[in-house]
Parts: C-alpha cells; structure tokens; sequence
C-alpha cells in the first residue's frame, strides 16, 4: 500500500494524540507547522515576463495552484487593480473544500472564496501591489498555500 506525503508523520500524531501527553501533542503539531511554513516559503512566479503584476506562488505537497493576470490597470507607470484567475486542486488526505482570503497586510484578511477541493475563480480588479490570496483547510484552517502579488512597471 502507497501512503500520501506526510501520511505516515500525520498517522503518528493521530496515535500520539490517543495515548499520549499533550507536550507530544503539541511537538506533532509543530513539526506539521513547520513542515508547512517550510513549503510555503518556497515560492514561484507565475506571471509572464511585461505583465503588470508579479504573482509568485507557493504551495505544500499535494496541492497546485495556478495564478495569472487577467487584466490590469496602469496608474503613475505601475501596475494597479487588477483581476487575477486563480486555479486550485488540492489531493491532501482529508481535505474536501478550501476557503481562499485576501488581504494586503495592513487589514485582516477577509473570506474571498469558499469552494470544493478544486476549482478556478477570478477576483475583482481590487488586487494592489501586496496583496496576498491564502488559501487554507476549510475544516481545519490549515495552509495550503498563497499567491503573492508585486506591482510591476506597466508596459
């Protein structure tokens, strides 16, 4: 039998959890935590060379994520406002729907989309230079990955 990337860890921590202490518990949950900041460190740009934005993409074991400009506007020479489609197929052991935030970092992040474990949907013209998509667990609210937006020079 072929287990899933991260099963056997996962398993670990589900038997820990039904005869162990909560520091083991805990030291499950970190080394997940870990693990996940770890992939989502690993980013890369899925934008194509002149658009107005920079989308880089990052995701952990199991999930893909797909990001592109549909269209942006220019203001002062940079990109502003644009659209951006985003494409998801999660194949995580337990994990059947996703919830997608926005946020730019200087507000809470709010509930942009709520969907199965694979799908595509475009924002509005509402992504800026720093805006970031999370997309996590639905269930669980564990990360599943992001996409990073960087204004560019408008061509």
């Amino acid at each position: 039998m072929k287990t899933a990337p991260g099963a056997c860890g996962a398993l670990a921590c589900l038997l820990l959890a039904g005869c162990c202490d909560q520091a083991a518990v805990q030291a499950c949950e970190a080394e997940r935590a870990a693990r996940t900041a770890q992939a989502l460190e690993r980013e890369t740009v899925s934008s194509q060379p002149g658009e107005a934005f920079e989308l880089r993409v990052a995701a952990v074991e199991g999930v893909k994520i797909d990001a592109s400009v549909a269209d942006a506007a220019c203001i002062d020479g940079r990109g502003a406002g644009a659209r951006v489609r985003v494409t998801w197929e999660v194949k995580v052991p337990g994990v059947n729907a996703v919830r997608i935030l926005a946020g730019n970092g200087d507000k809470a992040d709010k509930t942009w989309v709520e969907a199965g474990a694979s799908g595509t949907e475009a924002t509005g013209p509402w992504i800026n230079d720093g805006a970031v998509l999370r997309i996590e667990s639905q269930s669980t609210g564990e990360s599943l990955g992001l996409i990073r937006a960087k204004a560019r020079a408008c061509p």
